[in-house]
């Protein structure tokens, strides 16, 4: 059966596309009202939901993996799939890497995937199932499977992760242990916090205790501080010693743009104070950030545009450079959040086409999207001194939700 796109779907252009269906189903559970249902079928209720969620888990990491090994991002003029499809449904690009994780163990499982497909295993199981596989040991986990699914399936998710974590020991040391997954991802939430979530070997593990270990201060009746408050503390302490230290013996003193509105600095208004990876910035921590460093003024004017140096250079110089990075943050692709520092600054109407190197004249284009608006023919982009669109050759613009239109 040829089922119709995400735009024939909502539109309900056919009652057989799958689709059309599911949102029926979904509206008929929604229109439920639980407050009228007892005790007994409330309970079962509730879990015959999560079941299915489970399920739909199931099949979105398959549909995910499928699109993310065929590139269809590329239809969007994107190179990851993670970041095209947090773009457009939302999703933290962390959780659109865990169903693929999750699908291909479902591969190499083929058992445990048709058990969480039908339900059988949680989410949170495949999570604990997925979290065993060590690169090289593919067919040693195979072998083991059934022990895994057993407790999957029995819902003993503790007995789950101690399985997976035995297993990830004896696989490590079998004399030619493979590469362990280390990483480390940062991810901005919706309070304004960054989380971070850091995947460790037994030695690196080890040395970032024994750091935090050392830099961290001892409870004291005085601080009313958590134990994680602390740690945290300690981290940052640490890092802002290896900041002075810098590396190969070159002291790396820290670098703040703070960007003044206008009204602050012609009336001494508070204004804005922005970092160039988290934003916003509280004033203290301005202030104590100010102690310590070199500072850019970026002022913005009356209509936040800062000044420009006009067709004296093609090179874009650190003051206009400093300017916009404060402004754009990432690059301006729609749906690309690659960081400014590895980005680089587009000339919207060209330099030797009497383009200026000034502030509304140029943002943030990561490498590729930078060369890929110079090479691919039909694609244009319009700005308007705040915002970027992009349009595809046939004239369609460029967005995450393209029946919004």
């Amino acid at each position: 059966m040829t089922t119709t796109g995400a735009l024939d779907a909502f539109e309900g252009t056919s009652e057989l596309d799958p689709f059309v269906l599911f949102d029926a189903a979904i509206e008929r559970i929604a229109a439920l009202d639980p407050a009228g249902s007892n005790d007994e079928a409330l309970a079962l209720d509730v879990v015959r939901l999560r079941r299915r969620m489970d399920r739909l888990d199931a099949t979105f990491a398959d549909w995910t993996l499928a699109a993310h090994r065929r590139g269809v991002c590329s239809v969007d003029a994107h190179t990851s799939t993670t970041s095209w499809l947090g773009w457009k449904t939302g999703v933290f690009a962390g959780q659109v890497r865990r169903s693929i994780n999750h699908a291909e163990t479902a591969e190499l499982l083929p058992d445990t995937g048709d058990a969480w497909r039908a339900g059988k295993i949680s989410t949170p199981a495949m999570d604990a199932i997925t979290s065993a596989r060590v690169p090289g040991h593919e067919e040693k986990l195979q072998a083991v499977e059934a022990e895994f699914l057993k407790l999957a399936k029995r819902g003993e998710h503790a007995g789950l992760r101690r399985l997976a974590a035995c297993f990830r020991d004896v696989a490590s040391a079998d004399g030619a242990p493979p590469a362990e997954p280390n990483g480390l991802t940062m991810s901005k939430v919706l309070d304004g916090c960054t989380t971070v979530n850091m995947e460790l070997g037994a030695l690196d593990a080890e040395t970032l205790r024994t750091v935090i270990d050392h830099f961290m201060d001892p409870p004291s009746d005085t601080d009313d501080r958590t134990t994680a408050q602390r740690r945290r503390d300690a981290l940052m302490r640490a890092c802002r010693v290896a900041l002075g230290c810098g590396t190969d013996g070159i002291a790396a003193v820290a670098h703040a743009t703070v960007v003044i509105d206008w009204e602050t600095f012609t009336n001494g208004h508070a204004g804005r104070m922005d970092g160039q990876y988290t934003g916003l910035l509280p004033r203290s921590e301005v202030e104590r950030m100010l102690c310590d460093c070199k500072v850019t003024r970026v002022v913005m004017g009356p209509t936040s545009k800062p000044l420009d140096v006009g067709r004296t250079t093609r090179v874009w110089p650190y003051s206009i450079r400093a300017a916009i990075i404060a402004r754009d943050q990432h690059c301006r692709w729609p749906g690309c959040e690659i960081p400014a520092p590895w980005s680089e600054i587009h000339h919207h109407q060209h330099w030797e086409r009497g383009g200026t190197t000034s502030v509304d004249n140029g943002y943030l284009l990561c490498s590729y999207h930078h060369h890929f608006l110079h090479r691919q023919p039909g694609w244009t982009i319009t700005f308007d001194d705040q915002v970027v669109r992009a349009y595809r050759p046939d004239g369609r613009e460029l967005c995450a939700n393209p029946w919004l239109n």
